[in-house]
C-alpha cells in the first residue's frame, strides 16, 4: 500500500535554476517506494521514476492533475494543483508498509 504525502499541503514550490522558460514549470515525482512509478500529468505520460529515485516533467504553468501508476496496477490521483511559471512542484510518494 502506498500513501500520497499531503499533496495540497506539502507540494513544494521551489525556484529552479533553469528558469529561463517563463511559460512553464516542472513537476517532480519523488518516488520513495520500493518499485518504479510512472508520472502522468493531465492524463499524458511524462516520465518514470525508478524505486527510491525522482523524475522530472516539464509542464505549462497553471492547474494540473497528476496520476502516479505502479507496476502492480495501483495508482494515485492527486487533487488539482498549480505549477507556477519558472517553479517546481514536488509530489512525494512513500510505501505505507515496508
Amino acid at each position: 500500500m502506498r500513501i500520497w504525502i499531503g499533496i495540497a499541503a506539502a507540494a513544494l514550490c521551489i525556484a529552479t535554476a533553469a528558469a529561463a522558460q517563463s511559460a512553464g514549470g516542472q513537476v517532480v515525482l519523488e518516488n520513495n517506494t520500493s518499485v518504479a512509478a510512472d508520472l502522468y500529468v493531465d492524463g499524458v505520460y511524462q516520465c518514470t521514476a525508478p524505486a527510491h529515485s525522482d523524475c522530472l516533467a516539464e509542464v505549462d504553468a497553471g492547474g494540473h492533475v497528476a496520476t502516479i501508476r505502479f507496476p502492480d496496477g495501483d495508482f494515485i490521483v492527486s487533487d488539482g494543483f498549480d505549477v507556477p511559471a519558472d517553479r517546481s512542484v514536488t509530489l512525494p510518494v512513500v510505501d505505507l508498509m515496508a
